[in-house]
């Protein structure tokens, strides 16, 4: 009997690896499946947001614009007394 006893512990530890493997997998698995789920209800919820990143983002671009505008001057150098380069505002831009 004790034998016996022995042999069937024995045939159950040589299952404990390959259980212990089985079941991580079935965790790794679990979690693999829930990103697209997770990916999906995050566009879904950020989406009303996208339209103020939009507005934000024209926002700057058209700031940008302006600048770029500004910087090109055509009148900067043709002036006595100017250098070849944009001046800085003085005080600001305040006289």
């Amino acid at each position: 009997m004790a034998l016996d006893r022995l042999t069937e512990k024995l045939k159950t530890a040589s299952g404990v690896a390959a259980r212990a493997t089985a079941s991580i997998e079935a965790r790794a698995d679990a979690l693999i499946a829930r990103e697209a789920a997770i990916s999906k209800r995050t566009e879904e919820v950020f989406a009303p947001h996208e339209h103020v990143l939009a507005t934000a983002e024209k926002g700057l671009d058209d700031a940008e614009a302006a600048l770029r505008l500004l910087s090109n001057d055509p009148l900067v150098g043709s002036r006595p007394g100017s250098e070849d380069g944009p001046r800085p505002l003085v005080n600001g831009g305040r006289s």
